[in-house]
């Protein structure tokens, strides 16, 4: 093709037909330039297609991230819903229709188990990547990138699920040591001690300690909540990241 042009401007040169040359000479210039621009479109377009491709990965690895926060949520309210029947059940040893002994068997059923709590936290990793490679612009519907960051931003482990963390770690530390009894030490542990009987408890009688149980059944509610809110969000930002992924 070079040897083509080369050619044809050795023959106009050789025929002194100047305006010819120099009319061919800007042709040749402006086809130059064409095909330059044409280089740098094509470059621009798979800059494009480069960063859609990486914008449709990120989109499909936040997705996946939602998916499983919705399951944990899922997964939660179902323990909070035995939780608040573990927590009912205790506070039936108020009842004066109960004997101690009862009291302590109720507790004792329950114990192991209202020790543990529950709280929510998403999984960040994918946000976290895409924040520090600053490629969060990558996405381009502007609400969904908002919506995302305000999702991942907010503070979790705050509020309503650091009080579940306080006051359930309240209830064990201060008032499960008052079951303990003289029945229940040789039981669980098989030692003689000194502790009262069965027939001395009053936990009964402790108003602190029903204040503190009918708090955790209100805190729980308030998570469960909290919650159900996060589920929905989940649900509209994976609606919204299918709507931005290539079907």
């Amino acid at each position: 093709m070079i040897k083509f042009f080369r050619r044809i401007r050795q023959q106009l040169l050789s025929q002194n037909r100047f305006s010819k040359y120099l009319l061919y000479a800007v042709g040749e210039i402006v086809l130059v330039m064409i095909g330059i621009l044409l280089a740098l479109q094509v470059n621009n377009w798979n800059e494009v297609r480069k960063q859609k491709e990486k914008e449709q990965s990120y989109l499909l690895e936040l997705k996946s991230s939602l998916e499983k926060d919705s399951i944990k949520i899922k997964d939660i309210l179902e323990f909070n819903e035995n939780k608040l029947k573990i927590v009912r059940d205790l506070m039936t040893v108020f009842s004066d229709t109960l004997t101690n002994k009862q009291r302590v068997e109720i507790f004792f059923k329950n114990a192991n188990d209202f020790t543990y709590y529950n709280v929510f936290e998403p999984s960040k990793t994918a946000f976290n990547n895409m924040t520090s490679a600053e490629t969060i612009n990558l996405i381009s519907d502007k609400n969904l990138r908002n919506r995302l960051s305000n999702y991942y931003e907010f503070d979790y482990t705050g509020g309503v699920q650091e009080r579940i963390m306080i006051i359930n770690r309240k209830v064990v530390d201060n008032y499960f040591p008052l079951f303990f009894t003289q029945e229940i030490a040789e039981r669980m542990f098989n030692l003689k001690t000194e502790l009262i009987s069965n027939e001395e408890l009053t936990i009964h009688k402790n108003q602190f300690l029903l204040s503190e149980l009918y708090g955790i059944i209100e805190i729980i509610k308030a998570q469960n909540r909290t919650l159900t809110l996060s589920q929905e969000e989940i649900r509209l930002l994976i609606k919204s990241i299918n709507n931005n992924l290539k079907v």
